[in-house]
């Protein structure tokens, strides 16, 4: 257990991490997996920016939630929607599983899939930087049964400037980034106290104050100890 001195020093910090909130890039999007009891669901989060690609196609719909990690596929949704050429071909697999119907699904029309074309569906008449999410469940099973490998990995689309991330959940990120930006707030503070009492030891000094000198340098090393516990 953190001592008192480092409880202090993170006040800040903690502060700034029970209070993050989720916000995601425009142009990135989200796919990450939860295997729970029951079994493995889906969720997709994120927006997609449309500057530089193709035409869109349609699909012919027809076709509901389905996985399949040795195609590189995630689909869900048996609608239409507007297709596009426009995701990197072979390397993009995350699994040695074959096709897997879902048995069930919710949220936008939504699929990816780089085997034997990289292509990317989206809600038809999609508009960029639109919300899209969504989750594909699969009852019933595990992320070995589905022959997912749930190894973090990020791609770009192959126009534009979208990058889709596997198995990274936003909320993770946002944690990770609201600790970065409090560590460095923390650190920045305890660096204007230290710089402070610095200059104070020497005015102490210079005035002949001993005793008052020593006692603001016992405080200025307990700040130094603190700096050094955050990194």
């Amino acid at each position: 257990m953190k001592n008192l001195r480092s409880l202090r020093a993170f006040s800040a910090f903690i502060a700034v991490i029970t209070s993050v909130a989720i916000t995601i890039r425009a142009d990135d999007l989200y796919i990450w997996a939860q295997e729970t009891v029951t079994g493995v669901v889906l969720f997709y989060q994120g927006s997609i920016n449309l500057d530089g690609f193709p035409v869109a196609g349609k699909s012919k719909g027809g076709k509901g939630g389905e996985i399949a990690p040795n195609e590189g596929r995630i689909r869900r949704g048996a609608g239409t929607s507007s297709t596009y050429d426009v995701l990197p071909g072979n390397g993009r697999q995350f699994g040695s599983g074959s096709s897997m119907s879902a048995t069930g699904e919710s949220g936008d029309e939504f699929a990816l899939a780089s085997e034997p074309d990289g292509i990317l569906e989206l809600p038809s008449g999609y508009v960029s930087h639109d919300p899209i999410s969504g989750s594909i469940e699969f009852l019933g099973e595990s992320l070995a049964s589905l022959g997912i490998t749930p190894t973090p990995f990020t791609f770009n689309t192959t126009a534009g400037s979208n990058t889709i991330h596997l198995f990274t959940n936003p909320a993770d990120v946002a944690a990770a980034e609201a600790a970065a930006a409090a560590k460095s707030a923390a650190k920045a503070t305890l660096l204007k106290q230290i710089q402070k009492l610095k200059k104070k030891v020497r005015k102490q000094k210079k005035k002949g104050k001993v005793a008052k000198a020593k006692k603001l340098s016992k405080k200025l090393k307990k700040l130094q100890a603190q700096l050094q516990e955050l990194g």
